[in-house]
């Protein structure tokens, strides 16, 4: 599942994110435009209030079920499938909407 958010949407992941239970059978990608320096922290407060495990996104993750990555500020988050299921980062490009993220 990929959840991708901009004005709002911290908001709206705190809300929705608390209901999705340990047990949920599928890896959830968000994407939230943030600065860097807030991701991080931002990923913590959600894994606090939440039933699944949520973590600021690193090169390298393997998707696990259960789990949301919340990509890091200033990066694009793409899901490679070459080797394993995991994560990579490119530079992140000026302007790239919320919903190129989803494509």
């Amino acid at each position: 599942m990929v959840i991708g958010s901009s004005t709002g949407g911290p908001a709206a992941l705190q809300d929705i994110l608390p209901s999705i239970p340990a047990s949920f059978p599928y890896p959830i990608l968000l994407v939230q435009h943030m600065p860097k320096t807030f991701t991080s922290v931002f990923a913590q407060r959600l894994n606090g209030i939440c039933q699944i495990n949520i973590k600021e996104a690193e090169d390298g993750d393997v998707l696990k079920p259960g789990h949301a990555y919340l990509a890091p500020g200033g990066s694009q988050m793409i899901l490679s499938l070459a080797e394993a299921i995991g994560l990579k980062f490119s530079q992140a490009m000026s302007g790239l909407p919320i919903s190129q993220a989803l494509m």
